[in-house]
């Protein structure tokens, strides 16, 4: 019956013109550029590359309608999805046989047998999509599952490695049974009360009551702010985004244009054992009642400054959110707070803005000892991101910038860090 079709097809379609025929046969290959999903305002200029491209299409669609049949139409958009229809079961049975046999290698990995990537496991699953660079970047950031129609007609592949990866971590990267959330729907609230009516000494005063966004005065000393300081000099290196490694799975720092400050990490003892950064480190714990061992290692920023803000010089980070679409599957979970310290005063520039507060834009001048505490995730629904409090670091155009970071997750960071199962 298909060989039937297909013949027909064919020779329906040989009655037109070949240049007609490739326009709209490449229209119909992309059929969903028409009816594109909502993406977040993170891809938006993805969401545009993809609106260009569906109004390329539109038109030779069109006009191929005009001039052929329904029929014609209908027929050459079957001979593109032939090939997808024509699938025979018993491939299925064997790639189910090969994937178990690969699943079960993953479960008990060692050092004599490599991880296998998820890129080895058997499929004929294709990116239909024009630019797989897209589907990729896409997967990464979750829209396998918030578009699960658009990306499975067209970045099929990418989400089929996508799942296979996070089968390999979960095989690997368990999170302990009896594991406690750092926070649950509603209790926020509460952690903001109590720093309002405990911590007057840390000078706090609530900029936003929602989301919160609480500024410290007076949050680290002056001998803690040096400290943080020397243990960042000489180990500054080019800041980075965060990617997903297409063959590991794994979270890598990736080039982007979005951030060109520089930074150093808090993880070696001579740093996390210093009593000044100890201090610190406790006193995050407490104001934020979230375990030490939920936050990262403190994360040491360094702007140097620029003639004038656009300069090609500057040093900045382009609005964006800290939270990371990721971190939902790994051990460690979302992060949930973001607590950044100002080290140093400033002589020019160099705040921190926060873009999509209900009230305004509010910027943070850096003035040494302050420090700004702020959600990544939503009081109600703490497993998804608070879009409102996405910030931009501005650029320094007199003097420089020093400021540390202290992301925290709501689970256990530092365990899962030291055997490799937080990125």
């Amino acid at each position: 019956m298909w060989s039937g079709i297909v013949g027909t097809g064919l020779r329906m379609i040989i009655r037109i013109e070949l240049g007609q025929a490739g326009k709209l046969i490449g229209a119909l290959s992309h059929p969903v550029r028409f009816l594109l999903p909502s993406f977040p305002r993170e891809m938006v200029q993805s969401r545009k590359k993809m609106s260009t491209k569906a109004s390329l299409n539109v038109t030779p669609l069109a006009k191929a309608a005009k001039r052929y049949s329904t029929v014609a139409v209908v027929i050459a958009a079957l001979c593109v999805a032939l090939p997808y229809i024509l699938r025979p079961e018993t491939k299925y049975a064997e790639q189910a046989v090969q994937n178990a046999k690969i699943n079960a290698s993953l479960a008990t990995p060692s050092a004599a047998k490599p991880l296998v990537a998820a890129s080895e496991l058997v499929t004929d699953k294709v990116d239909t999509w024009h630019a797989p660079s897209d589907c990729a970047a896409w997967a990464t950031a979750g829209e396998c599952d918030k578009n699960f129609q658009f990306m499975e007609t067209s970045c099929a592949l990418s989400c089929f490695k996508l799942h296979g990866l996070r089968d390999a971590y979960a095989a690997r990267c368990q999170r302990p049974a009896d594991a406690t959330p750092a926070i649950a729907p509603g209790t926020m609230r509460g952690t903001i009360e109590r720093i309002m009516s405990d911590f007057g000494h840390l000078e706090p005063e609530l900029i936003s009551a929602d989301p919160p966004v609480v500024l410290f005065h007076n949050f680290l000393s002056a001998p803690e702010a040096d400290a943080f300081i020397a243990h960042g000099r000489g180990k500054y290196e080019e800041s980075r985004g965060v990617g997903t490694d297409a063959k590991t799975g794994k979270m890598i720092d990736v080039k982007t244009e979005i951030r060109t400050s520089t930074h150093a990490w808090c993880i070696d003892s001579s740093c996390t054992e210093d009593p000044l950064v100890r201090e610190v480190v406790g006193r995050v714990s407490d104001v934020t009642a979230t375990p030490p061992q939920n936050s990262e290692y403190a994360q040491l920023v360094y702007y140097q400054a620029c003639p004038e803000e656009g300069h090609p010089s500057c040093a900045f980070y382009k609005r964006h959110s800290d939270f990371i679409e990721g971190d939902r599957q790994r051990v460690q979970g979302e992060r949930i707070y973001t607590l950044f310290m100002y080290l140093n005063d400033v002589e020019e520039g160099g705040g921190t803005r926060f873009t999509d507060l209900p009230g305004g834009p509010v910027t943070f001048q850096p003035k040494r000892g302050k420090a700004v505490l702020w959600p990544s995730v939503l009081a109600d629904a703490p497993h998804q991101m608070d879009a409102r409090t996405h910030h931009e670091a501005l650029p320094v155009t007199k003097g420089e910038k020093f400021g540390a970071n202290f992301w925290i997750h709501m689970h256990d960071f530092k365990t899962p860090h030291a055997t490799g199962c937080t990125a």
